[in-house]
């Protein structure tokens, strides 16, 4: 059985890197682009529909 502690870390420790590589990615690609500009915003980067489960 999975000690339920490390598995929290694990978890903790891939969304540490996914977030902000999804900021990273999406300012990058639409902080200069004037009709996409207003979607940077966590609704619109993080709704449960963006990420596969996996």
């Amino acid at each position: 059985m999975v000690n339920l502690s490390l598995l929290a870390h694990i978890i903790f420790v891939q969304l540490s890197v996914t977030y902000p590589a999804v900021i990273d990615n999406k300012v990058r690609d639409w902080l200069h682009d004037p009709r996409m500009k207003d979607y940077l915003r966590p609704i619109t980067l993080f709704s449960q529909s963006k990420f596969k489960v996996i």
